[in-house]
């Protein structure tokens, strides 16, 4: 039946939504009729709203789940002697539960910077010095900006060539170079510490080997010794903790996924 049909036929209500699919807020209208169905106009895309037919089996949206369960850390309850600001994006998408927790062990609070949109690419447009490059590398500049406006003590991206096998039989585990290299784009680009008066810290890591892992963030901290009140005496105890704790919190985030795909997957099967 067409809209103009159920409007002449049957009792409704409307009402005038606006769309939060994405950045441009689209107005939605939505009709509401005696049946409890609902017919939507006005979108300009099928994103958000679908006036498909209401009995249809919907699937699951997994990587909105991913996302909730990435970014779930609680702030650190202890006092903190320093802020280091973290940009949402490239590698932080897989590694954020570690770092996070690495902080919070070592008594630094983390700053995550915004979601993604439109207003805040715009935010560091002017310094992106490449315009081949992906998209979520250009976006990096305006998480870095934000940053900056939010005036964090330092921010960090680290240098991450080798990543955890994600499976045992797997030849490799390399980043892409632009994940693992895109600090020294974003540093000499906007120079954050020479005009803002704020570092941007890059240490070498490898999630592939957890001597080497340890050792990396030993250096790095010793270099912050002075900031987070510790003496370089205690920073090697204090990494190996951090570290551990941190390991388990991926682990466990990771862990998480596998068990939720697999439900979804199972659900599926059962479902036909």
């Amino acid at each position: 039946m067409q809209l103009k049909d159920l409007l002449q036929s049957e009792h409704f209500e409307q009402r005038d939504e606006v769309c939060p699919g994405c950045q441009n807020n689209c107005q939605v209208r939505c009709y509401t009729f005696s049946n409890g169905r609902t017919y939507y106009s006005g979108n300009n895309c099928e994103r958000v709203y679908s006036n498909r037919s209401e009995g249809m089996p919907t699937g699951v949206n997994l990587m909105a789940e991913k996302y909730k369960m990435l970014f779930a850390s609680t702030p650190a309850a202890q006092p903190y002697s320093l802020t280091i600001g973290i940009p949402r994006g490239l590698g932080i998408y897989e590694d954020y539960p570690f770092w996070h927790t690495f902080f919070r062990c070592c008594g630094i609070r983390v700053l995550l910077s915004p979601v993604s949109s439109n207003a805040l690419y715009e935010k560091g447009m002017r310094t992106i010095v490449a315009d081949n490059i992906c998209f979520p590398a250009k976006l990096m500049h305006g998480h870095v900006m934000s940053l900056i406006e939010r005036h964090v003590d330092r921010i960090f991206y680290p240098w991450v060539v080798y990543e955890q096998a994600e499976d045992k039989q797997a030849k490799n585990s390399f980043n892409c170079p632009i994940v693992s290299g895109y600090s020294d784009v974003l540093r000499s680009a906007i120079r954050p510490e020479e005009k803002y008066g704020i570092p941007l810290d890059a240490p070498t890591i490898s999630f592939k080997d957890e001597k080497l892992l340890r050792e990396s963030l030993t250096e790095y901290m010793t270099r912050l010794a002075p900031s987070i009140r510790r003496s370089e005496k205690v920073i090697a105890s204090m990494v190996n903790y951090a570290v551990a704790q941190a390991t388990d919190v991926q682990n466990r985030y990771l862990k998480r996924i596998e068990q939720r795909n697999r439900q979804v997957f199972d659900e599926a099967q059962q479902a036909g």
